[in-house]
C-alpha cells in the first residue's frame, strides 16, 4: 500500500540551514507534519489507494489546526447540501434533547427549597442567552448539534449578565485556533487554540474576534482574546484521553456520504437519458453538418451532445455513430448497495438503516421494535452525557445565586445550603412513545404490582413527567369526585386477580 513521501528540503531550508541549522530543521519538521494527513476525508489529493498514517503519539498530532478546519467545513457542507446529513442531525437532536429539554429535579432535601430553585432555573433559561435570541434549551440543543457537526463548541460564561445571575454565549469551533506569535509562559503549550499546562489541563483558550476568511496560524494574536479557565466550558466529542479538540461525527463516513451522492446523481442522469431517447440522424452532407456545428463550443471539431432533450433530433457528421443508453437502470444490485451504504452512514450516530431512511417496510413489528430499542439505548447514553455537561452550567448558575444570598430564608433551607446538598439534583430525560402501548402497559402493571417497576420510571420512558400526571389526576378528581384514583384501581385489580386465582384453585380441588 503506498505511503505518502516526506517533502524534501527546499531551497529555503538549505539556505536557512547555513545560518541557523536548528531553525531550518524545525521548519522542515513542520512541513512534514502538514503533509501528513491523518484523516483521509480531509486529504484533498487522495486517490483510490488507501494511505495509512502511522505516526503515533498524542491525539493532537493527528488532529492539527488545518485538518480540523477542513473536516469541520466538510461536515457543515454536508449539513447544508445533503438530505441524509441534515436529517441525521435533526433526528439525533429530537431524540436526545426532545421538544422541551430536561426536567430539573433538585434534591436538596427541602421541598420548598426544591420548588424555589426549579422555578428560578426555569426563569433564568428564558434570558440566559446573552444575544437575547435563544431560550436556554434552544441554546443547549444548538450547542449539542454544533458538538456533533463541528467536533466541539465553546460556551463562554458572562458573569455580569442578567443582573449577576450570569449569561451564556456559544462560540463555534472555527473561532478557536492557534494564532501567530502567541505570548505564553514557558510552562504552557498552545495546542489547537487551547493553552495546556504540564499535565494537559486546559488553562485557557484563544478566541478570534470574528470568523476570518483565513485558516489557522494566519491571524495574529492581537485580533482575538484569551479566556482563562473558569470563563468557559468546552463541549467536545472525545475519542482519546489525550485529545484537546473533538472530531466531527461525520468524519469516518464522509466518503460514504459523498459516494452515495455520486451514485444517486449518476443514476438520475442515466434515467434522464433513457427517458429522453432522442433521435440521431447521420448525414452524408459534411457542408451542412459543418454549418450546423459552427459554434465556438464545437471548435475542436468534435460533435459533443451534452444535453439530450426529450424527443430531440441531433444531426451527426459523416462517420459518426450513436450508441443508445442501456434502459435497464438501475441494476438489481443498486438498491441493496444503497441500503448498505446507508447502514454505514447511520452507525456513528447509533441509527439503524430504518431510522436513517424512516422506512420500516422491510422489517416486521418485532424486528422494528428491537431496532428502536437499540437506538433508544444509544440516545439514553447521549442524554446522560449531555445532562452531565448541563449540570456543570446549572451548578455554576446556582453557586452564583448562593453567593448573592439566595435560598437562606429559614433554618431548614440554611441547613440544606450549608451542608452542600443544595447542589444535588437529577434530570428527567424525555422518553419515547411506545410502539405497542397496551403490551407495555400490561408489563408495567405487573412490574408495579410486584415491586420491580415504578409509575415514575415507566412514565419517564414514555416521555411524560409523573408530576404532570399527578397534577392532572388531582385536577380531574376535583371535578369528578366519584372517580377512583389509580392506586385504588390497581389494588382492586390485584384483589380481583387473586380471587380469580383462588376460585380456580378451589374448582380444581373440588374436581
Amino acid at each position: 500500500m503506498p505511503r505518502r513521501k516526506l517533502p524534501s528540503p527546499n531551497w529555503f531550508d538549505r539556505a536557512l540551514g547555513v545560518f541557523a541549522p536548528g531553525l531550518a530543521y524545525r521548519n522542515w519538521q513542520a512541513r512534514c507534519a502538514l503533509s501528513s494527513v491523518s484523516h483521509s476525508a480531509a486529504d484533498r489529493g487522495a486517490d483510490i489507494n488507501r494511505d495509512r498514517t502511522l505516526k503515533g503519539g498524542r491525539d493532537d498530532r493527528h488532529l492539527v489546526d488545518h485538518e480540523l478546519w477542513d473536516l469541520r467545513e466538510i461536515s457543515r457542507e454536508i449539513e447544508r447540501n445533503n438530505g441524509i446529513g441534515v436529517a441525521l442531525l435533526d433526528r439525533t437532536c429530537e431524540n436526545v434533547v426532545g421538544a422541551n429539554g430536561y426536567d430539573l429535579n433538585p434534591a436538596t432535601g427541602n421541598t420548598s427549597l426544591n420548588q424555589q430553585i426549579e422555578d428560578d432555573w426555569l426563569a433564568w433559561l428564558e434570558t440566559c442567552d446573552v444575544t437575547g435570541e435563544l431560550h436556554g434549551w434552544e441554546l443547549f440543543e444548538l450547542g449539542y448539534r454544533s458538538e456533533h457537526r463541528d467536533g466541539d463548541v465553546l460556551i463562554v460564561l458572562d458573569e455580569d449578565a442578567n443582573n449577576g445571575d450570569g449569561g451564556l454565549q456559544l462560540i463555534e469551533g472555527d473561532r478557536v485556533f492557534s494564532p501567530r506569535k502567541p505570548d505564553l509562559r514557558d510552562e504552557f503549550t498552545l495546542v489547537n487554540g487551547f493553552v495546556l499546562d504540564g499535565v494537559g489541563a486546559k488553562r485557557g483558550v484563544w478566541v478570534s474576534d470574528d470568523v476570518y476568511d483565513a485558516e489557522p496560524n494566519t491571524i495574529s494574536s492581537e485580533k482575538g482574546s484569551w479566556l482563562e479557565r473558569g470563563e468557559f466550558f468546552h463541549w467536545m466529542r472525545r475519542q482519546r484521553a489525550s485529545a484537546t479538540r473533538g472530531r466531527p461525527t461525520f468524519t469516518p463516513i464522509i466518503r460514504e456520504i459523498d459516494d452515495l451522492d455520486d451514485l444517486l446523481l449518476f443514476e438520475r442522469i442515466g434515467a434522464k437519458l433513457v427517458a429522453a431517447q432522442g433521435y440521431f440522424i447521420e448525414t452524408d452532407n459534411p457542408v451542412d453538418a459543418a454549418e450546423a456545428l459552427s459554434s465556438a463550443e464545437h471548435s475542436s471539431g468534435l460533435d459533443r451532445v451534452e444535453e439530450v432533450t426529450p424527443g430531440g433530433i441531433h444531426y451527426l457528421k459523416r462517420g459518426s455513430k450513436v450508441h443508445s443508453v442501456s434502459s435497464n437502470r438501475p441494476s438489481d444490485n443498486f438498491e441493496p448497495f444503497v441500503k448498505l451504504i446507508n447502514r454505514n452512514i447511520g452507525l456513528p450516530l447509533g441509527f439503524p438503516y430504518e431510522l436513517v431512511t424512516l422506512d420500516f417496510s422491510g422489517v416486521n413489528f418485532a424486528s422494528s421494535r428491537q431496532l428502536l430499542n437499540q437506538a433508544q439505548r444509544h440516545f439514553r447514553v447521549e442524554q446522560v452525557r449531555l445532562g452531565r455537561k448541563i449540570s456543570k452550567l446549572y451548578r455554576w448558575w446556582l453557586q452564583r445565586r448562593l453567593a448573592r444570598g439566595f435560598y437562606q430564608r429559614n433554618g431548614r433551607q440554611r441547613s440544606a445550603v450549608d451542608s452542600g446538598r443544595v447542589l444535588a439534583h437529577s434530570w428527567g430525560f424525555p422518553g419515547w412513545p411506545s410502539p405497542n402501548p397496551l403490551q407495555d402497559a400490561n408489563a408495567a402493571e405487573i412490574g408495579i404490582l410486584n415491586g420491580f417497576e415504578s409509575r415514575t420510571n415507566f412514565n419517564r420512558t414514555r416521555g411524560v413527567a409523573q408530576e404532570q400526571i399527578d397534577f392532572e389526576l388531582a385536577a380531574e378528581r376535583d371535578t369528578m369526585p366519584d372517580a377512583v384514583d389509580p392506586q385504588t384501581s390497581n389494588q382492586l385489580r390485584a384483589m380481583l386477580r387473586q380471587l380469580s386465582e383462588h376460585a380456580a384453585l378451589l374448582q380444581e380441588l373440588a374436581g
